[in-house]
């Protein structure tokens, strides 16, 4: 694992046992899940998606941004699969995640301003 993984990863796990700490550790957490996915289906609480729920809204409310939330809630998700305990995210509420590039509708004149700015001899190499 890279260095600046680890290193928000480890911020997300804090995070998460900051959220938890009024119900116990991490490991109390991942105990829960375990004991949860084990138990007939009509029967479970579904633990990891109640949990996730309030963990994601926790993040909101002190104004974490949609990136970060899906990042934090995946650390914790990959230590659950580091002890083998799949935790499906289908049904937690995460921020929808925001595209990195937009692709810029251009516009006839913006194009035909480029071209003009491309054929100028004093812009040119």
């Amino acid at each position: 694992m890279k260095p600046a993984t680890r290193n928000v990863y480890c911020r997300g796990l804090a995070a998460f046992q900051q959220f938890y700490s009024d119900q116990g550790s991490t490991k109390d957490f991942l105990d829960r899940v375990e004991r949860d996915r084990l138990l007939p289906r009509i029967q479970r609480k579904r633990v990891n998606r109640v949990t996730f729920n309030g963990f994601v809204i926790w993040l909101q409310d002190r104004g974490y941004s949609p990136k970060t939330i899906r990042i934090y809630v995946g650390a914790v998700q990959s230590l659950a699969k580091y002890f083998d305990i799949p935790i499906s995210l289908r049904y937690v509420q995460l921020p929808p995640s925001q595209p990195l590039n937009r692709k810029h509708p251009w516009t006839i004149k913006e194009v035909s301003n480029l071209l003009i700015l491309w054929t100028n001899q004093s812009i040119r190499a």
